[in-house]
């Protein structure tokens, strides 16, 4: 995938909502980040597109445009440091250290969120492809 092409704000928005079967599929992840987030806004500045994950503890998981009426963290990244996360160039944890990450929620809480991780990031690579 060296030299692909960053997807552009209707790609991105086409992506993350695709990606709702992907995290349906990781019921017992989703219910435990439900613990302790509900609503979950993706913030891409450099799109100015903003992403709402909203989660339950029974498992369910929905991708919003418009946002709810509460949001219990916000994660605020560009396209490209997404990407990088995804394609495994950069961790997002050294992300977050160079500040290519932001986040408004305390970050114990959002470690919470680590395990779902690898179905957003592993569904981004199989959605960008198609």
């Amino acid at each position: 995938m060296a030299g692909e092409k960053l997807p552009d704000r209707e790609k991105t928005k086409k992506i993350f909502l695709g990606m709702v079967p992907y995290l349906k599929k990781e019921k017992g992840k989703v219910a435990e980040c439900a613990k302790v987030f509900k609503v979950m806004c993706l913030y891409f500045t450099d799109l100015d597109l903003k992403m709402y994950m909203t989660l339950t503890e029974e498992g369910d998981v929905d991708m919003l445009t418009k946002a709810p009426e509460k949001v219990d963290a916000t994660i605020t990244w560009t396209v490209d440091a997404f990407h990088d996360i995804a394609l495994g160039k950069i961790s997002p944890l050294i992300a977050f250290g160079q500040g290519k990450i932001k986040v408004d929620a305390p970050v114990p809480k959002l470690m919470k969120f680590m395990p779902l991780l690898p179905a957003l990031t592993g569904s981004y690579k199989e959605l960008l492809a198609a």
